[in-house]
């Protein structure tokens, strides 16, 4: 998934919950839900739909961006488990009060309907840090490691590989010693003269 991508389900991401904000924000001051228009609650189940599809999507997103450090790996597999688990936990329950015909409050006694209207706020952050953290991991450039210098070859000293020619063939000529070396044959010359 290219990094465009992602910045797209960040922002799609926090759109679906603008409906959720307002109806929040109109609650708090005194509103109740009845008092909504119709269009606007359509635009809100809408939204919840919208949302499905961002889920899926910020999912497969993390399934997809290739981590480049150990740390990165952890950071988007503990993402994976939290959507994956944070979707089991709340869609199962809205599904057994459904087939048992049953509204959620009914199904889940006080504590419990809390934690599950806790769990299902958490949504839109959870796939926005989701989708920031799939974003950051696939823009990471990991540093330049430059190859170590290679090591400097020591010095070429001339005057103790004509020495060594010497011991080793003392019948090599000035010349012949000269060309193996990379000197003048005068220059052999001395070093033989001066030992």
């Amino acid at each position: 998934m290219t990094p465009r991508t992602l910045n797209r389900l960040i922002y799609l991401a926090a759109l679906t919950v603008a409906a959720q904000y307002v109806v929040q924000g109109a609650m708090a001051s005194g509103a109740h839900l009845a008092d909504f228009p119709t269009w606007f609650l359509v635009a809100d189940y809408a939204l919840w739909a919208i949302r499905a599809f961002v889920e899926a999507s910020v999912i497969v997103a993390l399934f997809q961006v290739e981590p480049k450090t150990p740390p990165h790996a952890r950071l988007l597999l503990a993402f994976e488990i939290a959507l994956i688990a944070l979707i089991t936990l709340t869609l199962g329950p809205a599904l057994y009060a459904l087939g048992q015909g049953r509204t959620m409050a009914e199904t889940l006694p006080g504590v419990w309907l809390l934690a599950w209207n806790l769990a299902i706020a958490s949504y839109a952050p959870l796939m926005m840090a989701a989708s920031g953290a799939a974003y950051r991991v696939a823009m990471y450039t990991p540093p330049l490691r430059l190859p170590p210098p290679a090591e400097t070859p020591a010095p070429f000293d001339k005057r103790s590989r004509i020495a060594a020619i010497l011991r080793t063939r003392p019948d090599a000529t000035p010349a012949q010693i000269a060309e193996e070396v990379g000197c003048s044959a005068a220059y052999v010359r001395r070093v033989k003269a001066h030992g």
